[in-house]
């Protein structure tokens, strides 16, 4: 669904008028109406890359939780107090290489070991899934291309793929709450829904920007009240960006794209 589509017309004011209005009560509610409409946003496109961005998700909301199950008293350089895990500034740099020559006790080494593992899972799965996505087919064209030069003729083949929208920064944005939570500059959620909102909040998940968690997922926990004068700023912040997109962008392109795509004819 674009921005400056008919069907974002009718989209942007339903979910404004509900989430304000019919559900203004309820803070659940509010996110969990935020996450179906991020989903319908998202699977206008293409429903069947919903599966991508429900299962980073899902990986880390799981690895988050685990990262704060360690139980460890302050002495030890770690510290855990309500699902939170801490890690003092003398263990923060500690990876699994190391950990044997530290002279911590075994429950902290055992903790911070749990932290590395389930960051290394996000970490893989994450940018694993990204770089499949948006780097597969160039990497083999690559490889043929280095091959072919010491006189083979590689016949490798690539794949059909579609990048899905908005992996990037969907991938990034999930990523940062891994870590901040691994950092242990951020509590782990308990709350599903809050934190599958954050990650698929509809109106930075296709264009950005990247939000750090540590700055964007909190707010889902705050009791949100409708003020006219934000409301009206943000109208105006919205009609601005619709002038510059569709009057100036789409008007630039008329004469750029015909350059790009004949960019041998232009070189001179």
């Amino acid at each position: 669904m674009l921005f400056n589509s008919f069907t974002f017309l009718l989209f942007q004011p339903i979910v404004f008028l509900i989430y304000w209005f019919i559900f203004k009560r309820s803070l659940k509610l509010q996110n969990a109406f935020l996450l179906l409409a991020s989903y319908v946003f998202y699977g206008w496109w293409d429903w069947r890359f919903l599966g991508l961005i429900i299962a980073s998700s899902a990986l880390d909301y799981w690895c988050g939780l685990k990262m704060g199950e360690s139980v460890i008293t302050n002495d030890q350089g770690v510290k855990q107090s309500d699902g939170e895990l801490v890690a003092s500034s003398d263990t923060r740099h500690l990876t699994s290489s190391n950990l044997s020559d530290s002279g911590l006790s075994s429950p902290v080494l055992r903790a911070i070991s749990g932290r590395n593992k389930y960051l290394t899972i996000s970490l893989i799965f994450n940018l694993g899934m990204l770089a499949f996505f948006k780097y597969f087919n160039f990497f083999i064209e690559s490889a043929a291309d280095l091959i072919s030069t010491i006189g083979f003729q590689p016949h490798l083949s690539t794949l059909n793929i579609i990048l899905p929208v908005g992996i990037s920064f969907y991938t990034f944005q999930t990523l940062s709450y891994s870590i901040v939570v691994y950092r242990g500059n951020l509590k782990p959620t308990k709350d599903p829904i809050a934190f599958f909102t954050f990650v698929a909040f509809f109106p930075q998940l296709v264009a950005g920007p990247i939000e750090r968690a540590s700055n964007l997922f909190p707010q889902f926990f705050k009791k949100r009240e409708f003020e006219y004068q934000q409301g009206s700023d943000g109208m105006k912040l919205i009609l601005w960006g619709l002038f510059k997109k569709m009057v100036i962008a789409d008007n630039c392109a008329l004469v750029v794209n015909p350059i790009f795509d004949n960019k041998l004819l232009h070189r001179k």
